[in-house]
């Protein structure tokens, strides 16, 4: 099983607009509601992958239970960690239909008490036992410290469990300490982490093998359009972005660190784990909905020569 820590979910709402304009009356044009954050992206995707999955998190109000109704109907078992007199956070995505830019506003979301942390670690212990591959990712609500990723790191690693971490800022400092089994940095968050804006590719397979020094296995590095590479022991191994019919690209960094789950679930070579990831990404671009793929798309994709 693959466990997915959603410590800070959210509910995503993109809305779409002819043209945004400031200081004024925007009329929406469609709205699409769904379960979000980067954790819940995952195991969404994992989910739809037909592996088995649990996530668990900090949820709150009606949206959180919004979140949990539809992570059950889509086959993902939950353990959430309730939280009183609050709401999960909303995130509003919206698509300027005129010049295709997307403006996001994402709210800071609930405080989490001292009592809720210890609760959450008895509930995230017990799911790590049970699983065998164990995705962090994510930003943290208010309340929670930013070693939070390295401790459960550690807990999951003396366990022999597979990590994977995806995350930016101090998380990702902290967490890194802990020699996760991955990393799924994106190029500025890798930049931001080796104290360089804009590193080239030369820079990248630097700083992937200072990470590997730390004891992380794999460091895979997404781009965008431009594809992503994984380092694995003295190898670098690059895979173009497939070509697809993409609609919404938010969302394919998360799809991608699922499918680098799934890869690890299942046993795949590095490259093959890259090009699964890669492909798990590309059909999560052919949908408008955030943290969706189509199983056979991706294995299509998977398998092109």
């Amino acid at each position: 099983m693959i466990l997915a820590v959603s410590l800070n979910p959210c509910l995503d709402r993109i809305v779409y607009v002819q043209e945004l304009k400031t200081g004024t009356l925007n009329r929406g044009q469609k709205i699409l509601v769904s379960a979000g954050g980067k954790g819940v992206n995952v195991a969404k995707v994992v989910a739809a992958l037909e592996e088995p999955v649990c996530l668990t998190g900090f949820f709150a109000g009606a949206a959180g239970r919004y979140i949990i109704s539809e992570l059950d109907g889509r086959g993902v078992r939950t353990k959430p960690v309730w939280l009183e007199n609050q709401e999960t956070r909303t995130t509003v995505n919206i698509m300027d239909l005129k010049t295709g830019k997307e403006t996001e506003i994402t709210e800071p979301g609930p405080l989490i008490p001292p009592q809720k942390i210890d609760e959450f670690f008895e509930t995230a212990k017990k799911a790590v036992e049970e699983a065998s591959v164990v995705v962090l990712s994510g930003s943290l609500p208010k309340g929670v410290d930013p070693d939070i990723y390295k401790t459960l790191i550690l807990f999951a690693k003396d366990l022999g469990k597979y990590t994977v971490l995806d995350a930016s800022g101090q998380p990702l400092e902290k967490g890194i300490e802990a020699g996760p089994t991955a990393i799924k940095p994106n190029v500025r968050e890798m930049g931001a982490l080796m104290g360089n804006e804009k590193p080239g590719k030369e820079q990248m397979a630097e700083y992937c093998g200072r990470l590997r020094e730390k004891g992380i296995s794999y460091v895979c590095v997404s781009m965008g359009s431009e594809g992503a590479f994984l380092s694995f022991e003295d190898q670098i191994h690059f895979m173009k972005a497939f070509s697809v019919n993409a609609v919404n690209t938010i969302g394919c960094g998360d799809a991608m660190t699922a499918g680098l789950a799934v890869g690890l679930q299942r046993g795949y070579k590095p490259f093959d784990m890259l090009r699964f990831a890669t492909a798990c990404a590309a059909s999560n671009a052919t949908f408008e909905e955030i943290g969706v793929v189509d199983k056979e798309t991706v294995e299509k994709l998977y398998l092109r020569p």
